[in-house]
């Protein structure tokens, strides 16, 4: 049984998040997570994620995750501080991710603004990170890192 949430699923007062959200086991141990993501985003979306990842299976310290975009990648200046602030989080409390592979297609609304943006966030935080056009690549990438010593 694979699990799934999505930021459909947080109670937000006041606001609903802009952009969209959705976490899924590809293992039952929690070592594999692919999430889809639809922007534009923006702070409250972060939010919203905080509150769906609240759960052991979704921090396993020792999981890969492939972050894939949909449509747009595009977030707000305020989401882009509250997000890395949150993967500082992460990162302090043993939650982060070991590995994250990022899948925006040049036809991605924000690509070419976003990517580098995507991986300072990660990468100031000392999180392997990379960014690649497919699913296909990503999982190749991530299982290379696995394997390497």
């Amino acid at each position: 049984m694979t699990r799934k949430v999505s930021t459909d699923e947080a109670k937000i007062p006041k606001y609903n998040p802009y952009g969209r959200v959705e976490i899924r086991l590809l293992d039952t141990g929690g070592e594999r997570v692919h999430v889809k993501c639809q922007g534009p985003f923006d702070e409250y979306l972060v939010k919203a994620v905080r509150e769906i990842q609240d759960h052991p299976e979704f921090t396993n310290p020792n999981r890969q995750e492939i972050v894939e975009f949909k449509g747009s990648c595009l977030g707000m200046p305020q989401f882009i501080k509250d997000a890395t602030e949150y993967v500082g989080y992460l990162k302090r409390s043993g939650k982060a991710p070991k590995a994250v592979a990022f899948v925006i297609d040049d036809n991605v609304e924000g690509a070419r603004l976003m990517r580098g943006i995507y991986l300072k966030m990660y990468e100031t935080h000392d999180i392997d990170v990379n960014i690649l056009k497919t699913v296909e690549s990503a999982m190749e990438w991530l299982g290379a890192l696995s394997r390497a010593p």
